[in-house]
């Protein structure tokens, strides 16, 4: 595997362990931050929003700059909204966070197959799309035996 082809699987396991593991996180940030299990489960659905309109609307936005800049942006953007997610105390910072956070995920998943397809041509572009969006099921797989 060429380590383009690794580094945008790394990110793809980034994305989903960090959407996976948010939901068995739900009680856990209501304790913390004093705000109903229902209240934190709404990141849940903002973070799913994010994506939906992040993946077709930025990704056409940003068609025309170089793939490489706004992969790393975006996954830099990415994992700011997720620290902001973890120190967040109140509610609407929680879900902007989330948002965000959903937002570039929709960004990384539609550039990074785009990306693999175009790094090794036509013949091979099926299996370099598989191989990056792996590390998706293997972040679900993590987390969900408990890690």
């Amino acid at each position: 595997m060429s380590l383009a082809l690794f580094a945008l699987s790394a990110c793809t396991f980034a994305l989903g362990f960090a959407e996976f593991v948010a939901v068995s996180l739900v009680p856990s940030i209501a304790a913390g931050t004093h705000l109903s299990v229902g209240s934190v489960g709404m990141m849940i659905g903002i973070y799913a929003i994010g994506v939906s309109i992040g993946a077709p609307t930025l990704s056409a936005l940003l068609a025309h700059a170089p793939r490489r800049r706004v992969l790393a942006t975006s996954m830099l953007v990415f994992a700011a909204g997720n620290l902001s997610t973890a120190m967040t105390m109140s509610l609407p910072m929680l879900l902007g966070s989330r948002f965000l956070a959903g937002l570039m995920h929709g960004v990384v998943l539609a550039l990074a197959s785009s990306t693999a397809a175009a790094a090794v041509g036509p013949e091979r572009s099926g299996n370099a799309i598989a191989t990056v969006f792996g590390g998706l099921p293997a972040a679900g797989n993590l987390t969900k035996h408990g890690v």
